[in-house]
Formats: C-alpha cells, structure tokens, sequence
C-alpha cells in the first residue's frame, strides 16, 4: 500500500456517512477532498488537480453519470471508480463508455476499493504492468455454443481497460479448425488467449484442450477455461490437460462482468504473453 502518495482523490458522495467513510478508508494514504454535489465537484475540479474521481451513481439532481461526463470533458485522463447499489448493468456499462476506470458495488469490500484505486493510479501514471511481448491489441478466441454467454462476454471485453480483438467460435471443431487456420478460417489471427467452454457441440472441451496442448504451434497459447461445469473431475482433468486457469461461470451478472474484466486485466497488463 503506497504511503504518502500525493495523488489527489476526489470523493464525490451525497450521503455524510459514506463520504466521511470513504474520506477514513483513502486518507491514510491519499490527498483526499470531499463533494457533496455534482456542482461542487466541478468547483473542486477547477481549483484542484484532481488525480482520480469515486463517484456514486445515485446523486440527486446531478446524476454520478453527469458528473462522470463533466469529469471526462474536464480532464479525460482523470481516473474515476463508480461506486453503485445500482442491481441493473445498464448504467454501469454507460459510466464504462464514458470513460470510468471500474465500478464497485455497495456494500463494498475495503481492499478490494484500495486495489482498484492503486490500479486506477497506476495507469493515470502509465505504471500498467509489463510491457507485452506482442504488439496492438490482444486476439482472444472465444469458444462458446451459449448465445448468452457469448454475448455478455463480449459486452464485457468491449468494456474492458485494454484493447482487443475477440473471435468467435460456437464448437469444439470450429475452434480446431480456427487454430488450425483451416477453410474459412485460413486468414484467422493467431489468439494470445484462448476462452474455452467445456461443454460443447461436436467436439467438447476436454477433447478440443488435450488437442491444443499436445500441439507444438499452439501447446503455449494460454487456454482458460470458462464453464459451467463445477464437477471435482472436470477440474482435475483440465489442470492435469494444462489448462492455465479454471473458472466456474456465476449465475450474477455483476459477478460474471467483473471476473471477465479480471481475466482480461490479467492476461493483458500482467502477465508478459509469448510473441505470435
């Protein structure tokens, strides 16, 4: 936890007992100040170099998302975390379009608000993790037969802090078939990361990651396997395939949301990725 930090955070809350809670948690290591409105946040901005931004979404008058607006129009390199009681995505993934760096949900966990705003300051001050060892985007192939589960995966990687490019397969062959440039698929990118259901048509997981894994051009791509399945032997079988990581699938939107942006931070700013 970094000490005397002289990152000025803005806490901008209309309800005293959170504020002043808020204010307790970051101060120790923070130059912290305080809004009880979204028009004096915006007096506080112009007199203050302001760092990074939390915001609740649920202001009176001035909504968090106005604020978050006239935060961005300000200075667009100011970080901001949402701070929501918000059950509903909609308007977290629109304070995620305008710029937000991540969202926490109340009642929120100490450390986990502590890690985001390091992580928020960190890439204000370009400290983002390792460089990568390929360049542009990160290519990720996504094999999933759930319509779904396809599509709010891909809402989250569209609102994720990195750029990437995500392909899509919907079974086991098809996913060989793209790895394996084949057909339709001879101009496919190579993936950096590979998101792999177990439970697939035609070809199922566990056939489709033994097959990777026991081929020299794609043994090294990191396969992570994102399912539904929570049997003890589907995970023992997929580590003992080499699976890099095994994720079981939350029935919560909010949850599944955040573990998708999880792997992505991840794979994409901390962990140094073979070249393609």
């Amino acid at each position: 936890m970094p000490v005397n930090d002289k990152s000025k955070i803005l806490v901008v809350e209309d309800e005293m007992g959170p504020r002043e809670s808020l204010k307790v948690i970051l101060e120790p290591y923070y130059n912290v100040h305080t809004a009880e409105t979204g028009g004096r946040a915006l007096e506080i901005l112009h007199n203050i170099p302001i760092d990074l931004v939390t915001v609740d979404l649920k202001m009176p008058r001035f909504s968090g998302i106005k604020v978050l607006e006239r935060v961005k129009q300000h200075d667009q390199h100011i970080e901001a975390i949402i701070i929501t009681g918000y059950s509903s995505m909609d308007t977290v993934i629109e304070a995620l379009r305008l710029g937000a760096f991540d969202y926490i949900a109340k009642p929120f966990d100490v450390n986990h608000l502590l890690a985001l705003v390091r992580r928020a300051l960190a890439r204000r001050n370009g400290r983002t993790g390792p460089e990568r060892a390929t360049t542009g985007p990160i290519e990720i192939l996504l094999v999933e037969d759930n319509p779904g589960d396809v599509r709010l995966t891909l809402e989250a990687f569209k609102e994720g802090k990195a750029r990437n490019n995500v392909s899509v397969v919907g079974d086991g062959e098809e996913a060989l078939a793209f790895l394996c440039r084949e057909g339709k698929y001879a101009d496919a990118p190579r993936p950096d990361l590979i998101l792999l259901d177990l439970n697939l048509p035609k070809k199922d997981g566990r056939e489709v990651l033994a097959e990777i894994k026991a081929d020299e051009d794609l043994k090294r791509i990191p396969v992570v396997i994102l399912t539904a399945s929570k049997a003890e032997e589907d995970i023992i079988k997929s580590y003992d395939l080499y699976a890099n990581c095994y994720i079981v699938k939350p029935g919560d939107m909010d949850q599944f949301f955040r573990i998708v942006n999880s792997v992505e931070d991840f794979w994409s700013t901390i962990v140094r990725l073979p070249a393609r």
